[in-house]
């Protein structure tokens, strides 16, 4: 039993590690389109005897967290005795002329540039040409700005930037690297995220990833804020910021079903509502994130199908919505082992998640989602080399792992009889 056990570990932990990496741009099939970042001002093509003293870019994200509004202000200062007059320049699209990762080249939108407080024109640049991009060339704007010697010049550039993902999860991202060709260090350079809602490692992770890259280290969680900050830096392609945060409309969900419950305590549907929503978020295709946010969020979504299933004992789509989860987290989070971070049991989880599943059926023999799942169970025990469950000769299933086979628990009436109904961008589909 025990080699069995660990044959049946050992091939969760590798199907899990390819699941899990890093996909890139390159790989269409695997990554979305990404969307060409902002970047910090780069000088002319001399050598320039000016310094970027300072660097504040605030990125406020929009409602749906598909956009962000972006201000960046920069302190200029000329280090040298002479008048530098120069045509500096904006990357307006992937800085380093590679494409989205389906060959298309977007650009930022509705760039605008002031030189101490007076907006200046910009002109369209070319660069080199950009072979992912039908060697169309890479597109600057540039604008003309004079640095008397010993004095401090402020440049400001805004514009609207793109996110870039999958829901529930887009990444926001900035480039610090083009600053380098200033001369010597960036003096200090802070980075503000202004989000739609209280940042937190439920809905910022911090660490992780979902696919395509994760949070640049260093992140501060401030209220609404995400904050980074660098003093002296010479920034290289590791400093260069990334922010994986969940979709608003998404953690918008969690917030509204919390209300519910508060309301209506005793209602079983609302508890199934709020126990999907945490689902959903902490969810990455057929696994769960994996980071200390996403465990919290794990605990909640689990207590919240336990209460549903408690309240609204008849209805089989919350068992089946309960025994996903479990299922899903004995597998994303170490099958046979115990993960202290997540307080996770796995033998108990895999225990109460068949029980579940076979409540769900007991309740709708033909729940579509329900055996969906019990084929990936069944696939899953026979690489494992012991059966979870079995089918019946006559139809149906058998839970040979189970000691004993549950039934239904006692029918409870929820309360208030009437309850409300959740908007319609939050009623949850059948068998979730």
């Amino acid at each position: 039993m025990q080699h069995k056990k660990l044959i049946f570990t050992t091939l969760l932990l590798i199907i899990s590690a390819l699941l899990l990496s890093p996909a890139t741009p390159a790989v269409a099939d695997a990554a979305p389109p990404e969307a060409p970042p902002g970047a910090s001002l780069l000088p002319g093509e001399e050598i320039t005897q000016v310094r970027m003293e300072a660097e504040t870019v605030t990125m406020k994200l929009a409602a749906d967290g598909e956009s962000a509004r972006v201000e960046a202000v920069f302190h200029m200062r000329n280090l040298g005795s002479a008048e530098e007059h120069m045509q500096a320049r904006f990357p307006l699209s992937f800085w380093d002329g590679r494409s989205d990762g389906y060959f298309n080249c977007p650009e930022i939108e509705d760039l605008r540039v002031f030189v101490d407080g007076q907006e200046t024109p910009t002109t369209r640049l070319e660069g080199e040409p950009r072979q992912d991009c039908d060697n169309t060339p890479l597109p600057w704007a540039g604008f003309d700005v004079t640095f008397p010697p010993g004095e401090e010049v402020i440049l400001e550039v805004t514009y609207t930037q793109r996110t870039f993902g999958y829901e529930p999860y887009f990444v926001l991202g900035y480039v610090l690297e083009t600053g380098a060709g200033w001369k010597g260090t960036i003096g200090s350079a802070d980075i503000i995220v202004e989000m739609p809602y209280e940042a937190t490692p439920g809905n910022v992770l911090l660490s992780g990833h979902a696919g395509y890259g994760g949070t640049t280290p260093g992140a501060a969680l401030d209220g609404r804020q995400v904050r980074w900050h660098f003093e002296d830096l010479e920034p290289t392609a590791e400093d260069n910021i990334r922010l994986l945060f969940v979709s608003p409309p998404y953690w918008q969900k969690i917030a509204d079903a919390q209300q519910n419950v508060e309301k209506y305590p005793k209602d079983g549907e609302m508890w199934g509502i709020l126990g999907l929503a945490y689902k959903r978020v902490i969810r990455v295709r057929n696994w769960l994130r994996s980071d200390d946010g996403a465990y919290a969020l794990y605990r909640q979504a689990v207590e919240a199908y336990d209460k549903a299933v408690t309240l609204d004992s008849r209805d089989a789509d919350w068992h089946f919505g309960y025994a996903e989860l479990l299922w899903l987290g004995y597998t994303s989070y170490g099958a046979g082992m115990e993960d202290e971070r997540a307080d996770f049991d796995s033998p108990g989880a895999l225990q109460r998640a068949l029980e579940e599943l076979a409540a769900a059926l007991a309740l709708k023999p033909d729940h579509e989602k329900a055996i969906a799942l019990i084929d990936e169970i069944m696939w899953y025990g026979d690489w494992a080399g012991g059966a979870l469950i079995e089918e019946k000769a006559g139809g149906g299933y058998e839970f040979p792992a189970l000691t004993i086979t549950p039934t239904p628990r006692p029918t409870r009436t929820p309360w208030p009889t009437s309850t409300p109904t959740p908007g319609a961008e939050f009623t949850p589909t059948p068998n979730e």
